[in-house]
């Protein structure tokens, strides 16, 4: 799983949509690493703090999910979570990929 962190271990400032993008960043940069994208990505579980799951959060996530997998978004599985390790941590994205 990913959460909203950049290369320092830093916190991403702004909302759910920041961290959510930069999520799926770090999805990616795991993939290429391993010699793979985010078209190898057959599955996510997104795990959302309450208290950050009004609607228009969740439309937040789905932008970014349309945007960073385009037409070819995997299934997801949504789960509102009483915390994550840290109170800042909105949401943490989980991919499971299928690498060549």
């Amino acid at each position: 799983g990913q959460v909203g962190v950049d290369h320092n271990e830093v916190t991403i400032a702004g909302g759910m949509r920041e961290q959510a993008a930069q999520s799926v960043d770090n999805i990616a940069r795991a993939l290429a690493a391993a010699g793979g994208s985010l078209s190898d990505v057959v599955m996510l579980r997104i795990y959302i703090r309450a208290g950050a799951d009004s609607h228009d959060e969740q439309m937040a996530i789905a932008d970014v999910l349309k945007e960073k997998f385009a037409d070819d978004a995997p299934a997801s599985s949504w789960i509102i979570v009483s915390g994550l390790s840290l109170p800042e941590w909105l949401i943490e994205i989980e991919a499971h990929a299928v690498l060549p």
